[in-house]
């Protein structure tokens, strides 16, 4: 949280920090005021108004649902085929406060970097830890990075930076496979620094050169897998904003069926009850099916069952479904079957679900 006291009126306001969450609570209080209003603004607009009625002096307002509203474009798409590109998963949001005690009147404003997602209670380390993925190379593939603003992420083929990318705006960025090299392995770094050109030299792999003494904090390291195996491709919006994906292997399909609704026809005409027979008469149904696959990651770590653990409880989830006939990539909404998982202590375990296809489509009375 972030204080600002004015001395004249003798009103303090506390707000959020500069990176908050839309499933989190968002509190801004007011103490020592009769009165507070607080405005939520988008690009120069003001989208909501809150007044605030203050008990003893002192009054609360929890902004999350209304900044959960401003989020109307949430979804999985990307350009596979761009380096980087703005996700729409977080965005800035300006706070205007307005507070009177008595005749004196304070106002202020300040602007939070708001994401669709939520925090543990722990605080933030959750969402800045090093995070461990892994590129399929053979299906389209992404990563999502919150990103401060001025300053660069490097990309790494292997260890060793090789490219980099200046970011100047704060925000939630996905950056294509097309960034990664052609190592088993690569390590993003965040970069504080200036970056400066320089002659391309074989020794460290880099046409840029870093300054001394600045922070460069790794971020992710993505492994590569050819994959040769066959599976089910599977992307999701995990609970930080970021994109997520992975190949799981494949279970013995089930196929559940259900009533929808059952009745009888009687045609009393023509009735007939010899051996138990009735002319005209017989039982209609109608149906729906669903088909539910097992899916897999075998030998996960820790931190990966954790990593996929989000595709469980995400809001949105899509299978891969190849190429259409202008070879742009499709993807169909899925759902995943409610369940409890156990994560033991073993340093490597199964990750196993049940993955819910659409609705398969049959006839029905």
């Amino acid at each position: 949280m972030r204080t600002i006291t004015d001395q004249t009126s003798g009103i303090t306001i506390n707000y959020p920090d500069s990176l908050a969450f839309a499933f989190n609570p968002f509190l801004v209080e007011g103490i020592g005021i009769d009165t507070m209003s607080v405005a939520i603004v988008i690009d120069g607009q003001i989208k909501y108004i809150v007044d605030v009625q203050p008990f003893g002096n002192r009054g609360y307002a929890d902004l999350q649902e209304y900044l959960q509203g401003l989020f109307t474009d949430i979804s999985n798409n990307i350009d596979y085929t761009e380096p980087m590109s703005e996700s729409t998963h977080g965005m800035n949001v300006t706070i205007s406060i307005t507070a009177a005690s008595g005749e004196n009147e304070f106002g202020t404003s300040f602007t939070s970097y708001v994401v669709w997602g939520a925090v543990k209670p722990d605080g933030m380390d959750d969402f800045r830890r090093i995070r461990h993925l892994m590129w399929f190379k053979n299906y389209p593939f992404a990563f999502s990075l919150y990103c401060e603003a001025d300053t660069a992420i490097l990309f790494g083929n292997g260890a060793a930076p090789s490219s980099a990318q200046e970011i100047t705006e704060e925000g939630i960025y996905n950056f294509a496979a097309s960034n990664l090299g052609d190592a088993k392995y690569s390590i993003i770094y965040e970069y504080a620094g200036q970056l400066q050109q320089a002659t391309f030299d074989n020794t460290f792999d880099l046409t840029f050169y870093l300054a001394q003494n600045v922070e460069q904090r790794p971020l992710l390291r993505i492994d590569a897998d050819d994959c040769a195996d066959e599976g089910i491709y599977l992307r999701w919006v995990d609970r930080h904003g970021y994109i997520a994906h992975w190949l799981f292997k494949v279970g013995d399909e089930q196929r559940q069926i259900a009533a929808v609704r059952e009745f009888s026809r009687n045609a009393y005409t023509n009735y007939d009850t010899h051996y138990g027979w009735q002319r005209g008469s017989g039982r209609r149904q109608s149906m729906s099916r669903n088909d539910i696959v097992p899916l897999c990651a075998p030998l996960v770590t820790k931190e990966q069952f954790d990593y996929l653990q989000d595709v469980t409880s995400s809001p949105i989830v899509e299978m891969y479904a190849g190429k259409d006939e202008n070879d742009n990539d499709r993807w169909v909404g899925v759902g995943v079957q409610p369940a409890t998982y156990t994560k033991n202590r073993d340093e490597l375990q199964d990750f196993v679900f049940n993955l819910i296809t659409s609705e398969t489509p049959i006839q029905s009375l």
